[in-house]
């Protein structure tokens, strides 16, 4: 806290009870009892020697003094003032020692009236207008009163937001007044911690949102800031249109809106939104030179529109071992995914007797190459291009082009010639002899 105020030295001030005792303890005396306690929270906070608390003051707790308990009261403000504290008591409507201003008598120093409007069945602004009037007229505080009651019904919201009101309208807001609190601060502060939020205290429910009201709405009283309440509680917002990511609500005068509940805009128009997905939308009163906002609307739904997707597709070809396609920039989307075409097979290495080589060929669309072996061929010779066949031929067969010897053919051809020319004469013999 410290660093985040930007003062390093800032401590905490701390003011602790001060109980006024019914019975001895088996100490002997009231006074010796109490002396005892005083004495030992004293002794206690100083051997702690804590860096960021600081203690400040002793509260008495006692509500009202009475000549029962005047003179340990005193001894309680005589105990704080010697070891440089503050003495400060908060009595409750009507208690006794307040008119009589027998509280400035015994040294007290600061004193917050109690209105108790919160917790009896009275009129609010009855009595707190009375409360007021008699704190000015003593110049002491008031005690800012309410409970966990406030979140979850509405007569005790509406006593709650009577006390902040109050402070506006009889002068006891801001820093100069002195100011006491008695509420439940866990249901106030609750809502604005995500790590303990339930249900019920989920933005947008009314719950959170009285919540949120006295949570705020004190701290502006404590700034001198406040305005007036305005209790009003719209109806739900009217959905005017819904245009893919775009919803626009229906224009009020004076009125602000928003999609969670938290976060609140003038503008009617909620731009930028995820696309078919459902949205919540509020709407309240704004605040004015007078009020403070009013209470949030209950909620209204519209789900936005499906839209069409821009993609970045690039010229260039991407590729797998089968297909090729054109691919988004952006998302990896593809478009015209269809199977390579290929061209002719071209003889990169010639194989030989021993030796293998290797063809490629190239998909006419994108550009893929595929490459594979050529086995060795013994005597064979393969040409440049072939049709596009998958493995080598079994056996050799010379090709238009191929090498061959003239002189070899003619000497088979006369070979061939002489061993017909013998036949048919070995049959002519045998004929003749038979007849």
């Amino acid at each position: 806290m410290a660093q985040n105020l930007g003062r390093p030295e800032y401590k905490v001030k701390t003011v602790i009870m001060a109980p006024v005792p019914s019975t001895d303890l088996g100490m002997g005396s009231r006074q010796a009892a109490l002396d005892w306690y005083l004495n030992e929270v004293l002794s206690l906070f100083e051997e702690k020697n804590y860096s960021r608390v600081e203690l400040s003051g002793l509260y008495i707790l006692e509500e009202a003094i009475t000549g029962g308990n005047q003179e340990l009261v005193q001894r309680i403000v005589d105990f704080a003032h010697t070891n440089g504290l503050k003495a400060y008591w908060i009595p409750y409507f009507g208690a006794d020692g307040v008119a009589e201003n027998v509280w400035r008598t015994l040294g007290i120093d600061a004193v917050a009236y109690q209105p108790n409007s919160y917790f009896y069945d009275v009129n609010s602004g009855e009595r707190l207008l009375a409360t007021a009037q008699q704190a000015s007229s003593k110049n002491i505080g008031i005690e800012i009163e309410n409970g966990p009651e406030a979140i979850r019904q509405w007569d005790s919201f509406e006593k709650a937001l009577d006390y902040l009101d109050a402070s506006v309208l009889y002068n006891f807001q801001g820093e100069g007044a002195f100011r006491a609190y008695y509420q439940w601060v866990l249901g106030y502060e609750r809502y604005c911690d995500p790590t303990k939020e339930d249900v019920t205290f989920k933005p947008g429910t009314l719950a959170y949102e009285r919540g949120r009201q006295i949570y705020e709405s004190t701290y502006r009283m404590m700034k001198g800031t406040l305005k007036i309440s305005n209790r009003s509680m719209p109806e739900a917002p009217e959905v005017e249109s819904v245009d893919g990511t775009v919803v626009t609500l229906k224009a009020r005068q004076g009125y602000e809106y928003s999609r969670d509940g938290i976060q609140w805009q003038t503008d009617n128009v909620f731009k930028g939104l995820a696309p078919n997905t459902d949205y919540s939308f509020w709407q309240r009163i704004a605040e004015t030179n007078t009020n403070n906002v009013s209470m949030i609307s209950e909620a209204v739904s519209a789900r936005t529109g499906v839209t069409e997707t821009t993609h970045n597709y690039g010229e260039s070809w991407k590729w797998d071992v089968e297909n090729h396609w054109h691919e988004c920039a952006d998302c990896g989307g593809k478009k015209d995914l269809v199977p390579h075409i290929y061209g002719d097979w071209k003889i990169i290495t010639h194989p030989t007797a021993t030796k293998a080589g290797s063809r490629e060929r190239n998909c006419t669309v994108c550009g893929h190459t595929v490459t594979e072996d050529i086995p060795a061929t013994g005597n064979a010779v393969i040409s440049d291009t072939t049709s596009q066949p998958t493995a080598a031929p079994l056996s050799y067969v010379p090709q238009t082009g191929d090498p061959f010897s003239l002189e070899i053919c003619i000497g088979l051809l006369c070979v061939s010639i002489a061993a017909l020319v013998v036949l048919v004469y070995i049959r002519v013999k045998r004929h003749q002899t038979v007849k």
